[in-house]
């Protein structure tokens, strides 16, 4: 496959600017319907109790699927459907990929190796599905793009390889992943229709992991972090260039990134190496921490902003649930909790 390394140069500042607060809703909006993906823990097929796909819309639940184990990881929604994308693990069978429109699922693996979905993206009638499925005699892991159903590795079967992100703009189709190098780094890496682009990194020493994607006026954005094991810098890159959100002295990870009126939004997390627990989740606006976004004891996985407000999910030990759903508006109000999921798994929200 084809590689090339992302040399392309930025002109201006590094990030566009808007004023301080989020625009309100006009009163004539049609309300807005808040969607988080992720599993429930309840009764299967079997009557076993496990974790299951779900869907929830302003709170409420939907369960995809009850055979063996499952959870929904992504969302993509095109006018009126609803596509979710999921794993579902039957016993002693691998785990394989589904899709499910409208509730109505469709299998993209069969099960005959192991495969793991992690995004969906969903543009003029092609579904789009990114993730991992174990291949080859060495039976790696490879970064594989399915549209319609139809895989296609981004890597050849030797090469250990990720995709967690995807992102579609115009005719350009974008994935975010990483790759492992011949020293056994892993380099973060952006498919641009099949094309493989290197992200530059001023941590080489450090393995470098992508958690998302989207693009802005031809502005490619992906965010993630580059660890040693022991520290980690959380970043974003703009069109390959690396922008550090936070010193190596900690640990930090970024893992979603949304943008709205040209503000780049990030959404991560801080860890306690010495206690292995997350210690306080934030989101980065314009590379400046909101500072009413700060929750202990947290770990922020996905965020989507609109002109009503910054949605964010993610896993919350300081309250007596599992995960929840906050809401923010602009840089000084605190951020509330929308829902919470007790004994519940939310991987991913978004507005529509």
């Amino acid at each position: 496959m084809k590689k090339t390394i992302l040399t392309l140069f930025l002109t201006g500042l590094i990030f566009s600017c808007s004023n301080d607060s989020l625009e309100t809703v006009e009163n004539n909006q049609t309300p807005e319907k808040l969607y988080a993906v992720g599993s429930k823990y309840a009764l299967n097929a079997n009557n076993v109790q496990t974790k299951l796909a779900t869907v929830w819309v302003n709170g409420e639940a939907t369960i995809l699927s009850n055979n063996g184990t499952s959870s929904a990881v992504g969302i993509s929604i095109i006018e009126d459907n609803v596509y979710v994308v999921g794993n579902e693990s039957l016993d002693g069978a691998n785990q394989k990929i589904k899709v499910w429109k409208n509730n109505n699922e469709q299998e993209i693996t069969n099960g005959l190796s192991y495969a793991e979905a992690k995004d969906i993206f969903v543009n003029q009638n092609n579904v789009y599905v990114v993730g991992n499925e174990n291949v080859g005699q060495l039976n790696r892991s490879i970064a594989t793009i399915w549209k319609n159903g139809i895989a296609t590795r981004l890597t050849n079967n030797e090469t250990t390889s990720k995709a967690n992100a995807i992102y579609v703009f115009g005719n350009d189709i974008y994935v975010a992943g990483e790759k492992m190098d011949s020293f056994g780094k892993y380099q973060g890496v952006v498919w641009k229709n099949e094309v493989e682009i290197t992200l530059e990194n001023n941590h080489t020493e450090f393995n470098t992991f992508i958690k998302d994607i989207v693009v802005d006026n031809n502005i490619v954005y992906v965010c993630g972090y580059s660890t040693n094991g022991s520290k980690s810098i959380a970043k974003i890159w703009k069109n390959g260039i690396p922008i550090n959100l936070s010193n190596e002295n900690d640990f930090i990870i970024a893992n979603a990134i949304s943008i709205h009126n040209s503000d780049v939004y990030v959404a991560g997390s801080e860890f306690d190496i010495s206690i292995y627990a997350n210690k306080e989740s934030r989101v980065w606006k314009n590379g400046n921490v909101i500072e009413s976004s700060k929750i202990e004891h947290s770990g922020f996985n996905s965020i989507h902003v609109t002109s009503d407000g910054i949605y964010i999910s993610g896993f919350a030990s300081n309250i007596n649930v599992n995960y929840a759903i906050w809401k923010g508006i602009g840089n000084s109000n605190p951020f509330t909790q929308e829902y919470t999921y007790n004994n519940d798994e939310i991987n991913a929200i978004t507005v529509k």
